[in-house]
């Protein structure tokens, strides 16, 4: 299951949209995880991308998505934007 992965972050990111709030994209490998019947699942890559915001000296993230990536693909390319 999800807490017997490996998790590695590979790069993150961080652009200010305003000095208060933050959009940061983060990659990773994820291995050691297994389907819900057991069986291991393969190697994968993930893109999270997350808003973060100061609040009273803090950081929260306060939206976050994640989904699965494949390594070497621009998506604004693939997408044709």
């Amino acid at each position: 299951m999800a807490d017997e992965a490996d998790v590695v972050t590979l790069q993150t990111t961080m652009r200010f949209l305003r000095p208060d709030l933050a959009v940061v994209h983060r990659s990773s490998r994820i291995e050691g995880d297994r389907n819900r019947d057991g069986t291991l699942r393969p190697q994968r890559y993930a893109m999270m991308a997350m808003v973060a915001g100061k609040r009273n000296g803090a950081s929260p993230v306060m939206v976050a998505r994640n989904t699965n990536a494949v390594p070497g693909i621009d998506r604004a390319r693939a997408r044709g934007s």
